[in-house]
C-alpha cells in the first residue's frame, strides 16, 4: 500500500489488551485511489487468507469513514 499511488499513509498496529488483533490503517488521496487499492493482488490474497490468520474470518474486516470534526 505504502508505495502505492494514491497512499498518503499507511501503518499497522497490534492491540495492547488483545495480542494476536491488528488494525490497519489506511488513508488514501481519494475514494478511487482506495478503490483501486482493493482492486490489487496482495489485497485479494489478504482478504483470502484471513480464516487463517483470525478467528473473525473475513466479516471481521472492517472498514470505518473518518468522521470530519475540524470543519466548521
Amino acid at each position: 500500500m505504502r508505495r502505492e499511488p494514491g497512499c498518503v499513509t499507511f501503518s499497522a498496529h497490534e492491540a495492547r489488551d488483545v495480542p494476536g488483533r491488528f488494525y490497519l490503517h489506511e488513508v488514501c488521496t481519494d475514494v478511487a485511489a482506495f478503490d483501486d487499492h482493493l482492486r490489487t493482488e496482495h489485497v485479494h490474497r489478504f482478504v483470502s487468507a484471513l480464516p487463517e490468520l483470525g478467528t473473525g474470518g473475513p466479516e471481521s474486516l472492517v472498514q470505518l469513514d473518518e468522521l470530519p470534526i475540524d470543519q466548521p
